[in-house]
């Protein structure tokens, strides 16, 4: 008797294990963008630099622009 029905074989292991690491790193970074989105916006408003003008993140404590040392006013 003749069977059609094979196991799988090394070429289609490795096909399948490649479409799995593709499939997951794809996962992994969409994961890492949400995350640094969803960081981004509740870190809250830009602070602008007294010398240059330039817009900082709120975490910054020298401009990215000029070097200068930002101060934060008080809220």
């Amino acid at each position: 008797m003749v069977s059609f029905i094979s196991t799988p074989g090394g070429w289609e292991l490795l096909l399948i294990g490649s479409c799995f690491l593709v499939f997951a790193g794809v996962a992994v970074a969409l994961v890492l963008v949400v995350a640094m989105l969803l960081r981004k916006s509740s870190a809250g408003p830009a602070v602008i630099c007294g010398g240059c003008g330039q817009s900082n993140p709120p975490t910054a404590r020298f401009c990215s622009r000029c070097g200068q040392s930002i101060e934060k006013s008080p809220s």
